[in-house]
């Protein structure tokens, strides 16, 4: 039975009213995942180990059988994700410019791939036309009828001359080549220059002044599929596939480190010819990876990666109860969990084990310190405040624990535990699931029961038993945080009202949780966090989500070479740096299938 059906139950057994059920139900829903609880998933999982005792002792995930194999499962053609639309937009007009018009990325649904593995759809539909349409048209507008604005992206002898029509070409020819090679990662061909130079130089009827043309110019450049879509060039080199042009590496390597288009130094270098070898991709990627938009990649990559931007409603009931305000909550620990992840990646320049076990905290407000029992407030990555043996690594970050009701979700906690971390999957209810959960959650009082004894109760039948006796032991392990994410000793119960009725003892200890095919005893969270830094399971699910987010594809058998450079790295303690630097340049960055 999938974990939903019994969660659901849990929460209208215990929700307030209506409402509160609407929301809760709305918000767990658009996370359904899936997990794999026949025999493969349940295989060699006899056998009790104590975490202190593993030093990822087991295999890796992922191996290298056909070199031949590299590049092949790369697509193509893709259209830009709306990350990557808008940041390609930033490095083009401003961030200024591009923050005006917000509201049009909406034609873009948020493309995740942590939900349900991957979801990302390479059509575009009508709205999608129509709004990359209107997006373009009032960027160009803007852009072009304004000196400022128009200096970013033209040479002077451009912005200050009157007349396009007298113009010297040699300043045209400067703005149409340096302007499209940015916008197509690429230079423009003969003919593409030859149409945009007949475009400025002698416009049209309706084209009659510079402004009108400069805006035509930018719009035709910003609806080429050229932009909209992720191209290749190549060449035959094998049977199975296409050696790429270096304009193609340089595009694949800048997007999968900045999520944008190539810098000027890095289209230079296309340019010289010399993305022929790892070691001068490297060289870039290293570089790139340090700007603002390196970084900024790198909190994109978590951010899909845990889904702390997904939608969450904190008790404010709850909240009063506790002396902690939901008003701003969520926004905080976003931002805490991903100053974390800056901290650990960029200032620490930590490795995989940092980032599991790590005891600092980052809170942005008085008000989310007292999650962490602080009474200091961060400044960000680069001021981390010490937690210890609270707040442990990156499984414990506040914002994977924060609940809609004044209890806590254990079967959620632990279907993040296998899904985020893990990389598990589970089967979907079927409807009588759900009717026969929602039955038994009548069964229990609410003022008398703690989480984890009506999870039990809940997911206790058959149907729902087989894949929730690897769900929620997880989940158990993290009971020593409340419904904000704050650690507590006790579980407080409130009536209807919102009124403190009791407290009950909480009980982390769980058996049989199953990490790299082995069944384990743990104590708390901090033990599990400990076990996930030496484990082999996790690194390789580590490396899965940053093939997953770079690609907006699932894995496949071509891609094992790949993931397996990258999964190598993490198992070797090397800095998290270096994963995301191998996940851009392994050498299937060089290839494409070949086309047929």
């Amino acid at each position: 039975m999938h974990f939903l059906s019994c969660f659901s139950a849990f929460i209208v057994y215990h929700s307030r009213n209506l409402r509160s059920w609407v929301i809760l139900l709305g918000a767990i829903f658009v996370q359904t995942a899936y997990i794999n609880c026949g025999p493969s998933f349940l295989a060699n999982n006899n056998s009790e180990q104590n975490y202190s005792s593993l030093s990822r002792s087991a295999e890796a995930v992922f191996k290298c059988n056909n070199e031949q194999l590299r590049g092949t499962s790369e697509r193509r053609l893709r259209r830009l994700t709306r990350f990557e639309l808008h940041h390609s937009l930033v490095d083009l007009f401003g961030q200024d410019v591009v923050r005006q018009h917000e509201s049009f990325f909406n034609f873009y649904n948020k493309d995740r791939f942590a939900v349900n593995d991957v979801t990302f759809d390479p059509s575009f539909d009508e709205n999608a036309v129509r709004g990359i349409y209107e997006l373009s048209e009032r960027i160009a507008s803007q852009v072009a009828s304004n000196t400022t604005l128009a200096a970013r992206i033209a040479p002077t002898c451009l912005i200050t001359n009157s007349n396009f029509n007298l113009m010297n070409e040699t300043c045209l020819k400067t703005f149409i080549e340096s302007f499209g090679l940015k916008v197509f990662r690429r230079p423009l061909s003969a003919v593409e220059y030859s149409k945009f130079f007949q475009l400025l130089r002698n416009g049209n009827a309706v084209l009659e002044n510079n402004s009108q043309r400069v805006r035509a110019f930018v719009m035709e450049l910003l609806l080429s599929p050229a932009f909209i879509f992720h191209m290749t060039d190549a060449e035959a080199s094998s049977p199975q596939k296409e050696e790429l042009d270096q304009y193609s590496i340089a595009s694949r390597l800048s997007f999968k480190i900045t999520g944008s288009f190539p810098d000027a130094e890095l289209f230079a270098a296309a340019a010289r010819g010399e993305l022929t070898n790892k070691e001068a991709l490297r060289n870039h990627a290293v570089r790139l990876i340090q700007t603002p938009k390196g970084r900024a990649y790198v909190r994109e990559v978590f951010t899909q990666w845990l889904r702390v931007d997904a939608g969450q409603f904190p008790s404010p009931t709850y909240g009063n109860s506790i002396g902690i305000s939901d008003e701003g909550l969520v926004e905080d620990l976003q931002k805490e969990a991903l100053d974390f992840v800056e901290h650990i990646v960029f200032e620490k320049e930590g490795n995989f084990q940092d980032l599991m076990t790590a005891e600092v905290a980052f809170p942005p407000s008085a008000n989310s310190a007292k999650i962490f029992g602080l009474n200091q407030v961060s400044l960000g990555p680069q001021d981390p405040k010490a937690v210890s043996g609270t707040h442990v690594g990156l499984l414990m970050r506040p914002i994977l624990f924060l609940s809609t009701t004044d209890r806590t979700s254990p079967i959620h906690r632990g279907y993040v535990f296998n899904k985020q971390f893990l990389c598990q999957q589970i089967p979907e209810p079927s409807p009588n699931d759900l009717a026969q959960a929602g039955e038994r959650a009548m069964d229990l009082d609410p003022l008398m029961t703690t989480s984890r004894q009506r999870a039990q109760h809940l997911t206790a039948p058959t149907s729902c038993s087989g894949c929730h006796q690897f769900i929620n032991p997880p989940g158990f392990l993290f009971e020593q945080f409340g419904p904000f994410g704050e650690i507590r000793e006790r579980e407080a119960v409130f009536n209807s009202d919102g009124n403190f009725v009791r407290d009950l003892p909480i009980d982390t200890r769980v058996d049989g949780i199953l990490i790299d095919r082995q069944s384990m005893s743990i104590g708390d969270g901090k033990d599990a966090a400990n076990i996930m830094a030496q484990s082999a399971q996790a690194p390789a699910c580590f490396a899965t989500q940053l093939f997953r987010f770079s690609r907006f594809s699932r894995e496949t058998s071509s891609d094992h070479c790949h993931l397996s450079d990258v999964e190598k790295i993490v198992r070797e303690n090397r800095p998290i740096l270096e994963s995301f630097i191998e996940n851009a340049i392994t050498e299937d960055i060089l290839w494409v299938k070949k086309a047929f």
